[in-house]
């Protein structure tokens, strides 16, 4: 029988169970990578459907503030408020007119004085004894108006 050296079959011990020990590394290292993998492949699509939805729902309230812009300008329209545009023309006008109108001639009179308010009469008092009533006034005959056939009297 051949004999084995112990210090051998030690040595052949330890490599065996470094090999199986570093087989089950590598093994847990590839299912945890493909587990990585599926995990990162899943966040990447969530994190394209989220952005996907943001394009939509930026593109919702951009269209949403179009309609509410139309809205607002078609009441103002109809309520007769002036828009910048209408006021910048009313500017541009006026400007043109001032500009082309002559200039005024100052004149030479003094400015009128000012004139001291009115004096008021003083108020009536209230008497003790009543009021005589007003005087009747004159009546007037009447009138009597006479048909064209006959003749005026």
């Amino acid at each position: 029988m051949a004999k084995k050296d112990p210090i051998g079959q030690a040595l052949q011990a330890g490599k065996d169970v470094t090999q199986s020990g570093q087989k089950r590394v590598e093994a847990i290292l590839r299912d945890v990578s493909k587990a990585t993998d599926r995990q990162s492949k899943q966040l990447s699509r969530a994190l394209d459907e989220l952005l996907e939805r943001s394009r939509e729902n930026t593109d919702r309230i951009a269209d949403l503030m179009d309609s509410v812009d139309k809205q607002v300008r078609q009441q103002l329209d109809s309520f007769g408020v002036a828009t910048k545009a209408d006021l910048a023309r009313v500017e541009a006008k006026l400007d043109e007119l001032t500009k082309t109108a002559p200039p005024e001639k100052a004149t030479s009179r003094p400015a009128p004085a000012k004139r001291a308010p009115a004096k008021r009469p003083a108020a009536k008092r209230a008497s003790a004894r009543p009021a005589a009533p007003a005087p009747a006034a004159a009546v007037a005959p009447p009138v009597v108006e006479s048909s064209p056939d006959e003749p005026p009297s």
